[in-house]
């Protein structure tokens, strides 16, 4: 929301709102009211809703007196940024959440304690609360499918960090194949160069490598054909996938870090049938369903399953900055504040007192 001579415009058409004396008829002297900045947030959502609904922006008044929660915020559960396969730096993240009206993040990058670290040394910033995350790798051997395991709140236990120094280690030792196949094929292609775009993890990810090129003008884009060319599962020129663990090693892993467990984007993977089981033997704790690649068909049974099995709900962006197929900004989609308070709460008991810990 942009002030200029007490006005406030509509970040999404630029149109004033045309709130005459708003802040005057917002009485802030009382427990019951919202804070100045969670109510400006109320007012830009609300001003997005009506704006993306097709109508010009337009004035909500409001009352003297707003009760605390009347305008609960939500958090974007599912981002990344370069210290794994995303381009922007974390400091970035909770600024763009908090311009998006968002009070929780989640920066949940591969394979690393990173970012789960960072989280907890910085527990808030720009008015957003930080939730330490990692998202982790295995393998469904029996379908023969990668499954991806978020897990919020998680203790930096050694085996974690052991688990996260071996998926680099894979890591570099497939993209180091890639690489040098790379130099033969483009003499432009220098590996020091690409290994710049990797600097703040220490891990090199395809998306590096076919960034690069594109930097090069050997493509128009990230995921476009020349990526499907050299990475494409199963046929790609230059693939070179690092081997994974089991998903069952991995999902004890994440339980015994004591954090909230939940199955990541299931329509992406094909990772329904595993979801219904580990759902009925009480193996995860939630499943992300507000997610850009769930289908439609896959989030009806999704929720079905959420609530037969009283599974957390989660959602977000899967954020991965200038890294991504398809346009999807930050905090545009959520996980719900009845649903982060469950996460909260669940990992506090977990955890003796305070999560993390």
């Amino acid at each position: 929301m942009h002030a200029a001579q007490g006005q406030y415009a509509c970040e999404l058409c630029h149109a004033p709102c045309m709130m005459k004396d708003f802040l005057a008829g917002i009485r802030f002297d009382s427990g019951a009211c919202m804070p100045l900045e969670k109510t400006l947030y109320a007012v830009l959502q609300l001003n997005k809703r009506a704006c993306a609904g097709g109508t010009a922006a337009q004035p909500f008044l409001f009352c003297a007196g707003i009760e605390k929660g009347a305008f609960d915020m939500a958090g974007d559960l599912h981002t990344h940024t370069n210290f794994s396969d995303g381009s922007s730096d974390i400091e970035l993240l909770p600024k763009l959440a908090a311009r998006a009206g968002l009070t929780h993040l989640a920066v949940s990058d591969h394979d690393t304690v990173l970012s789960a670290e960072f989280a907890y040394q910085n527990p808030e910033m720009c008015g957003v609360q930080m939730i330490p995350a990692v998202e982790l790798t295995g393998f469904d051997f029996q379908r023969g499918q990668r499954v991806h395991i978020l897990c919020y709140w998680p203790r930096i236990t050694s085996r974690l960090k052991e688990f996260c120094a071996l998926m680099a280690s894979r890591r570099n030792e497939a993209t180091g194949k890639s690489m040098a196949q790379l130099e033969a094929m483009y003499p432009q292609f220098r590996r020091e160069e690409a290994l710049a775009f990797s600097v703040r993890s220490g891990v090199t990810y395809k998306t590096h490598l076919i960034r690069l090129l594109y930097e090069y003008g050997y493509t128009d884009g990230i995921y476009k054909e020349l990526y499907r060319e050299l990475f494409g599962s199963g046929h790609g020129k230059v693939l070179h996938d690092p081997a994974y663990e089991p998903v069952e090693k991995v999902l004890e892993l994440a339980h015994e870090t004591q954090g909230v467990v939940v199955l990541a984007h299931p329509s992406v993977y094909h990772s329904m049938p595993l979801l219904r089981e580990l759902a009925e033997r009480g193996a995860i704790d939630g499943v992300e369903i507000d997610h850009p690649r769930n289908t439609p068909e896959d989030k009806t049974e999704l929720r079905a399953l959420a609530q037969r099995y009283g599974l957390i709900v989660t959602g977000g962006t899967d954020f991965h900055g200038m890294h991504m197929s398809k346009p999807t900004p930050l905090g545009a989609f959520t996980t719900q504040d009845d649903m982060l308070q469950r996460i909260e709460a669940l990992a506090v008991t977990r955890d003796g007192g305070q999560p993390g810990n």
